[in-house]
């Protein structure tokens, strides 16, 4: 599998999206939540895969600590195992 910053030259596209919300604060806690969505592309354009992965809560003393630690518990889920499976599916020669 290639690894380029243009999509143009890559074996495979992987664009996501984050969804964080403030789900409120008990005492001096903000708790947020993030939803993530992966569609995969082949080098055609076409989409391949998508994954819609369950929302991930963040907790912290402020609000934008609690969005960023629920982006970073979201990412926790997919940073092995499914993009391994990916390019494994999807980029051999």
């Amino acid at each position: 599998a290639k690894l380029s910053p243009n999509k143009d030259d890559s074996d495979i596209r992987i664009e996501t999206s984050f969804n964080v919300k403030n789900v409120g604060k008990n005492d001096d806690f903000y708790t947020s939540s993030c939803s993530l969505q992966l569609d995969v592309y082949n080098s055609d354009g076409k989409l391949i895969d998508q994954k819609l992965w369950p929302e991930a809560k963040g907790v912290h003393t402020n609000e934008v600590s609690a969005d960023n630690k629920s982006i970073e518990n979201a990412l926790k889920q997919i940073k092995y195992t499914w993009i391994q499976n990916i390019i494994t599916e999807h980029c051999q020669n």
